[in-house]
């Protein structure tokens, strides 16, 4: 576990915590051309600020999740590598109790992994990868990686709602 009191900064460096199961910050998580790998953990923020950063949840799980107590401020180019499996519904999340706003130029990708890849109703079924309570603004969201495959049975396929929302639909 890693527990920090206060604030946790961040700048061009790397958090390698894939083996961590809760990491608890009591202040704000400012992260900066960082990268963090945290793919077995739950994470809990008071505030958070990222820019030009990766945040690596993918285990082939899709039970990851970041809680953010107050508000998340996203700037610059950010991925997001995040498990969805679209059998049971479960799907790694971010969420803010504030509200998550962008910059100018803020920008959130998300890398989608798609686990457990069996048959799965005809229609959308529809992820909140990010939500906010207070709102979500000012941030462009996209989507890449395994966005699409096809069984005996039916094509799939990722697309990008907009506003951290993502779906899933057979075609």
């Amino acid at each position: 576990n890693i527990d920090v009191t206060s604030n946790l900064s961040m700048k061009n460096t790397i958090l390698n915590a894939k083996n961590t199961n809760n990491i608890a910050v009591g202040g704000a998580g400012t992260f900066n051309n960082a990268y963090l790998n945290i793919p077995n953990a739950n994470a809990q923020f008071g505030s958070l600020k990222t820019t030009n950063t990766v945040v690596n949840l993918q285990n082939n799980n899709a039970h990851n999740t970041i809680n953010v107590t107050g508000n998340y401020d996203v700037s610059g180019d950010n991925l997001y590598y995040v498990d969805f499996d679209p059998t049971t519904g479960s799907y790694d999340r971010i969420h803010a109790g504030g509200a998550m706003t962008g910059s100018e130029d803020a920008y959130v990708m998300v890398n989608s992994n798609l686990v457990n890849k069996g048959d799965v109703a005809k229609g959308y079924q529809v992820y909140d990868v990010f939500s906010a309570n207070g709102g979500i603004s000012g941030v462009k969201f996209g989507l890449e990686g395994d966005t699409a495959y096809s069984t005996a049975l039916a094509n799939y396929q990722m697309q990008n709602l907009g506003n951290g929302k993502y779906a899933f639909k057979r075609t």
